[in-house]
């Protein structure tokens, strides 16, 4: 028994030694990566995503805070007049909603020059306590989201209803101020940020077209609107965000490793759980396996990174590496892989919308100027040459009688003649029944963009008939 308690007490001592080396070596290992992240500038901690601290005095989140108080977030039924008013379809079909979109707006409309004024603002970070945990933000950072998207909404039915009263200068304004709107997201740490922003300003966007079907913007309009899309860089904050959910895998490792908690991976600050005897014992044990998945988190979300960094025309349809089902780090980043693909979509979508608004009000100032639109693209003149971030090409343009006709290919990289929506119809057993039914669906068929006015397409469209 005394040589048995002696070989297990060397085993013991052994198994120690090399815990303490692997420890060691792979904690270095992760020191030494997450400082050379901190060296470039990039996110690291949970905590950075609230550096550099802003005074309240030149903070705009203050100030949108200040509205949210003034008017609360859109009701229900005020929030579906607003989004029917905004569908040219919807406005066809129920000429009422004019009147109740109006309304709507006028309730809202005292917050109006608060929102105003914080869109003004150079900087723009609503406050979020980061460190506490992915937990805790999420549920903060997602209610002035979806406040802030409401006065965008607003902004946008306000921008139809001064258009149809033949307000050029009131269109305009509010067109602006929802495009500044969405821009005070621009600095925003994590994807939700950047989804939210190119949703709000994909939306004006498509609402700027039908401004146009209903009154001429004039030159200094067009401009200003042209200057403030010229200065969007999708590209930047997309890249950042994407540091940011880095940051927030980070910090789902970091506690269990670092502190003598039970190591669950579970705790992200947001609910520190007690330390025992028991729990210290495991975590120290499981340090090695946890800076090993750590280390494999990183891989796998660099690869992430750069795939962000590329057009999503060269990415579509590029295997995500298969991870090993015992690689917790891997797996971790697998499971947002293809939520970052369609944020990859969603984000040159947004550039599309970007540039082929600038060139859509470009070819509203040449009607203006020379009575017709230009038979090519080359002929605009003050505008340097727009890329289709899906083809890499340039804008598909076509004159049409009086108007003209420019796309983007779209997601499916494909040039579909801008080939409106056709839904897909399709069967189904109803249930508990042996009763089959066919159903009109909506179905696309692969197609999930929709044109300048919201229309379902294949493309990316603006058009103009006058």
């Amino acid at each position: 028994m005394k040589k048995f308690g002696k070989g297990l007490l060397y085993v013991i001592l052994a198994l120690a030694v090399v815990h303490g080396i692997a420890t060691f070596i792979l904690g270095r290992r992760i020191e030494a990566r997450l400082q050379a992240y901190h060296e470039k500038g990039e996110i690291v901690s949970l905590k950075e995503l609230n550096e550099p601290k802003i005074p309240d005095a030149e903070n705009g989140a203050i100030l949108y805070l200040k509205a949210f108080k003034m008017v609360p977030g859109l009701k229900e039924r005020d929030g579906r007049i607003v989004d029917d008013m905004i569908e040219a379809s919807e406005r066809a079909k129920r000429p009422e909603l004019w009147a109740q979109a109006k309304a709507v707006v006028s309730r809202y409309r005292e917050a109006f020059a608060v929102v105003e004024k914080a869109a003004a603002m150079p900087k723009c970070r609503f406050p979020v306590k980061w460190e506490n945990g992915v937990d805790n933000q999420n549920n903060a950072i997602m209610r002035p989201y979806t406040k802030i998207r409401s006065y965008a909404r607003l902004l946008c039915a306000d921008a139809l209803i001064q258009a149809k009263s033949g307000n050029a200068d009131g269109a305009a304004h509010s067109l602006i101020l929802a495009l500044k709107v969405s821009e005070s997201l621009k600095d925003e740490p994590l994807l939700i940020g950047v989804l939210v922003r190119v949703a709000i300003a994909r939306r004006t966007m498509m609402t700027l077209q039908d401004v146009c079907t209903l009154t001429n913007l004039g030159e200094k309009q067009s401009r200003e609107l042209d200057s403030l899309l010229a200065g969007m860089d999708i590209s930047r904050s997309y890249e950042k965000a994407m540091q940011g959910e880095r940051a927030c895998g980070i910090g789902f490792f970091t506690p269990s490793q670092r502190s003598p908690f039970i190591p669950s991976g579970m705790n992200t600050g947001a609910t520190q759980i007690k330390p025992d005897p028991l729990g210290w014992i495991i975590g120290w044990a499981m340090r090695p396996a946890f800076y090993a998945w750590e280390a494999s988190y990183l891989k796998s979300m660099d690869i992430q990174i750069a795939r962000a960094r590329k057009p999503y025309r060269e990415t579509r349809g590029i295997p995500h590496p298969e991870p090993s089902s015992l690689d917790t780090g891997a797996v971790l980043a697998g499971i947002s892989a293809a939520s970052f693909d369609r944020a990859s979509s969603l984000t040159d979508a947004a550039k599309a919308s970007i540039s082929g608004s600038r060139i859509f009000l470009a070819l509203k100032m040449h009607k203006k100027q020379f009575g017709v639109y230009p038979n090519s693209l080359d002929e605009l003149h003050g505008l340097a040459p727009q890329m289709d971030p899906f083809s890499g090409k340039a804008f598909i343009y076509k004159r049409q009688g009086n108007g003209f006709l420019l796309y983007s290919i779209g997601e499916n990289l494909k040039d579909d003649g801008a080939r409106t929506f056709t839904p897909k119809p399709f069967s189904y057993v109803v249930p508990g029944t042996k009763i089959t039914r066919t159903s009109p669906g909506d179905v696309p068929e692969g197609y999930r963009y929709v044109d300048a006015r919201g229309r379902k397409v294949a493309d990316i469209v603006w058009q103009m008939d006058r």
